[in-house]
């Protein structure tokens, strides 16, 4: 573009929002419901070498700004030195200016192998973990085994126990399977169980397994019986703020705290959100590392690429209600329909029933909120 011109203007490069390292595609546990499927996330077996990630981060870093950076695996902590050293590279370049801010960093593990030297790390440097809990052990333990078969809960307990030791905020995810709801774990007690555990937040996703009714909810004949204890847990969680407590729940503080709609794209993949694998290859999302059609040779070309899809694409998304606050996820879309990512059904109305509940529930609880004059939770940036 020509300087001065007076209908033109030359934009800085949008931020990048998240840049997430798969330092580890192997895993110690064996859960159920994976949708790695495999030993090796996505069927590989390795682990980042540090020269990879300081790749990665030093290409995004001379184009962009980084706001956050993400530590994923397989298990992430099966590669630590690789989570140091790429830590230390950040600090460096934000010491020397070529980062105007020093990244925000999470990590995605399954706690089991947390240590005191771990815990110290991510308190000093102000990372925070997002890690999984099925509830309590009697489920838990079904589905979150390791290779050997044994139930994960009590290490996933002590690594929760070590992170409130040192400060280190962290956010909870309950998969929730037919199996929870048969052996009488309802929705609003799977909230209540996470609640007490003090996260940051908590949410409450459904299996996604295409093909197995044992576990997806979508798949069998128990789908409307959960959309129903899912309505109630949503009231629940009102009704807990109605009475002046935080629960923090990560959909109703989403929704009823949102403050931008995307109302032309499902989710951050490929516009602002770049993953790169073990093996060095960049994809939209971690959820797509492993689909060739989706790989790149660098985050930028990544980002250049454009989304996977967008809403104005389906004829179903124009008249549907739901659809300014609609963030169906792109890799979840993928499981269902392989050859394309599109919305499917069931996606699509749990998130149209969520959003009306939030609605009615709200709106029936609110002169309670407003005399406790407790605004809900602010999300987790």
């Amino acid at each position: 573009m020509a300087a001065g011109s007076p209908d033109q203007a030359i934009e800085a490069p949008r931020p990048l929002g998240r840049l997430t390292l798969c330092v580890s595609q192997q895993c110690n546990l064996a859960c159920a419901y994976c949708y790695g499927a495999t030993d090796g996330y996505m069927g590989t077996r390795q682990r980042m070498p540090a020269h990879t990630a300081l790749k990665a981060v030093r290409t995004c870093a001379a184009a962009r700004h980084i706001r956050h950076v993400q530590f994923f695996g397989g298990e992430p902590l099966l590669n630590r030195q690789c989570i140091y050293v790429t830590v230390h590279e950040l600090e460096s370049m934000h010491r020397q200016g070529i980062l105007p801010s020093m990244p925000s960093l999470s990590m995605a593990t399954n706690l089991t192998l947390m240590d005191e030297d771990m815990a110290r790390f991510m308190a000093e440097k102000n990372m925070r973990a997002a890690t999984s809990l099925d509830g309590p052990q009697v489920i838990h333990d079904r589905l979150r085994t390791d290779r050997a078969g044994n139930g994960s809960h009590a290490r996933v307990m002590h690594g929760l126990d070590l992170l409130r030791k040192h400060g280190v905020p962290f956010t909870l995810e309950c998969t929730y399977t037919t199996r929870h709801f048969r052996n009488g774990h309802d929705i609003p007690d799977m909230c209540d169980y996470l609640h007490a555990q003090r996260p940051h937040r908590f949410d409450i996703v459904l299996a996604a397994v295409p093909g197995n009714a044992s576990l997806d909810p979508s798949q069998g004949p128990l789908w409307h019986d959960i959309l129903r204890s899912h309505t109630e847990s949503l009231e629940h969680v009102l009704d807990v703020w109605a009475q002046g407590e935080t629960m923090r729940h990560g959909l109703a503080m989403d929704v009823l705290r949102s403050e931008r709609p995307e109302p032309e794209t499902f989710c951050t993949a490929g516009s602002s959100n770049v993953a790169v694998a073990a093996d060095g290859g960049c994809y939209p999302c971690h959820m797509m590392i492993g689909m060739e059609r989706f790989r790149s040779e660098s985050p930028l070309q990544t980002l250049g690429a454009g989304q996977p899809c967008r809403k104005p694409d389906f004829a179903a998304c124009a008249g549907c209600h739901a659809r300014d606050l609609c963030v169906i996820c792109v890799g979840k879309m993928l499981m269902y329909a392989p050859e394309a990512p599109r919305p499917h059904s069931h996606l699509c109305e749990f998130t149209q029933h969520s959003l009306a509940a939030l609605v009615r529930a709200f709106d029936a609880r609110m002169p309670a909120l407003c005399d406790n004059k407790k605004a809900p939770p602010a999300p987790v940036q």
